[in-house]
């Protein structure tokens, strides 16, 4: 593991200069932190990892201001860092006179305990994942850009499911950095050789791509039509066939008709798959089976997937082909309330934070709104093959590309926030605990789902949580 890295612009300088350790930063008013607390932020896959152009003017003329800004991000790889040093916070330090901008690279594993015991060092902005905002604004972490957003105007830039991710209970801890919409991505080659010419869109179809990709020799699962099913793609079935969150008034709503339509679903798909002893799978190899061609369809995200196409094997791309989201085709499985169906790319967003304890409130959101221009947004997603949140940071290089032009469309069209709540770890393992014997043919649907429904409602109550996880309106508002 990488060491954490500093870079650090002198104004009287003029040139970023990159130090192996993080310099002292000024001292800062204490604030209680709540360890385990700071230990969630950085959700896996966060970071401003920038490749390509740096960032543009601001929204809006701001007055000069003048002082040190310390921001932690977490460090994910060398291009971040060269990019970073060489270009953003120099064009960052020309378009804001009179601001020193300390960027430090962290491993949030190891930065945050050290973090946690010297509260003079916390930065004035920081970086966090998509399920923090649930404790960043009520610990007292995180100050509440709501008056923020409103003075800017940019709200209605990004998209609805990529601002979604920092807020809760009618506050906003964040303004959002990247986002990574999740959908099926195809072979269509494949699809080619079994007889199929048009990608599946319905849990029905799905299950008869299954049934003609299915190949084992020897006992061995050589080939799949769709992977094993996992707990975020169950969650988000159930958001695209309910309409609803997981979550209404600090109760599970997994034990319902869309619930158990979801279950026997990806029940069906699992056994379409197997063999009598209903337990194969594929053999572990070093790059993913989309890939390498025994799998047909991936539910994920261009990390997962696009990312490994284009560095991996490029010539494979024009096969690639990222679906629609799935939803029930009315056959074999009828939502009971089907006007409320409809495709959801389950979307995954980082953020950034101002600090509550900052000293330098108004340089420190200058600041954010620069790491959040249109340009600097379109540079770094590119780099991380994920979704600029910003509708403006779109339309132009990398996002009109076969693939990611696409991811852009969805999480415009059918893009919904990752479920965020307290106990969402115990919420997940209740499901996780349970899926294996339920494709197995081990445990009843109806009787998982009522345990699963006790186990998750015993969590919720457990966090004192009663509300709800999405505002008034809904999970697409």
């Amino acid at each position: 593991m990488l060491a954490p890295r500093s870079v650090c612009v002198n104004r009287s300088r003029g040139s970023p200069a990159i130090s192996s350790a993080s310099r002292p930063t000024p001292p800062r008013p204490a604030r209680p932190l709540a360890r385990r607390r700071l230990l969630g932020l950085f959700g896996a896959g966060a970071g401003l990892a920038l490749a390509g152009c740096a960032p543009g003017p601001a929204d809006d003329a701001t007055r000069p201001r003048t002082g040190e800004i310390v921001v932690w991000l977490r460090d994910q790889n060398a291009d971040a860092r060269r990019v970073f040093a060489e270009r953003i916070v120099p064009a960052i330090h020309e378009l804001v006179p009179g601001l020193s901008l300390t960027i430090l690279w962290k491993h949030w594993d190891l930065a945050l305990p050290d973090a946690a015991g010297q509260t003079d060092a916390m930065p004035d902005i920081f970086q966090f994942g998509h399920t923090d905002a649930v404790t960043l604004l009520p610990d007292g972490l995180a100050a509440d850009l709501t008056s923020h957003w409103a003075a800017w105007g940019a709200g209605a830039d990004f998209f609805p499911a990529s601002r979604a991710a920092s807020w809760w209970q009618g506050g906003s801890a964040g303004i959002p950095t990247s986002s990574a919409p999740t959908t099926v991505f195809w072979r269509r080659d494949l699809l080619e050789e079994i007889g199929l010419d048009t990608v599946p869109t319905t849990f029905e179809e799905t299950i008869e791509v299954t049934r003609r990709a299915k190949s084992i020799d020897n006992g061995i699962l050589q080939r799949e039509g769709l992977n094993p099913p996992t707990v975020p793609e169950i969650l988000a079935l159930f958001m695209s066939v309910s309409g609803r969150p997981v979550v209404t008034a600090g109760r599970s709503g997994l034990n319902s008709a869309a619930g158990r339509l979801v279950f026997r679903y990806v029940i069906d798909r699992w056994q379409a798959s197997q063999d009598d002893t209903l337990r194969l799978s594929l053999p572990d190899t070093a790059l993913p089976p989309l890939l390498l061609g025994s799998r047909f369809g991936q539910y994920g995200n261009a990390v997962s997937t696009l990312r490994h196409f284009v560095t991996d094997a490029p010539e494979l791309l024009p096969h690639l082909e990222v679906g629609r989201p799935l939803v029930p085709g009315g056959f074999d499985y009828k939502p009971a309330t089907p006007g409320v169906t409809a495709p959801l790319a389950q979307t995954y967003t980082d953020s950034i934070a101002l600090a509550a304890g900052t000293r330098a409130p108004d340089l420190a959101w200058e600041t954010m709104r620069q790491l959040a221009s249109p340009a600097t947004l379109a540079a770094y997603n590119e780099a991380l093959f994920l979704t600029p949140p910003r509708r403006s940071a779109t339309g132009r290089g990398f996002t009109l590309q076969p693939g990611q032009a696409e991811l852009v469309r969805q999480l415009e069209t059918w893009g919904v926030a990752a479920p965020r709540f307290p106990a969402l770890p115990a919420f997940h393992a209740a499901i996780e605990s349970r899926l294996a014997p339920l494709l197995v043919g081990f445990l009843d649907i109806d009787e998982a789902l009522t345990a699963i429904e006790e186990e998750q409602n015993a969590a919720l109550l457990a966090a004192g949580f009663e509300g709800d996880i999405v505002p008034a309106a809904g999970i697409r508002g």
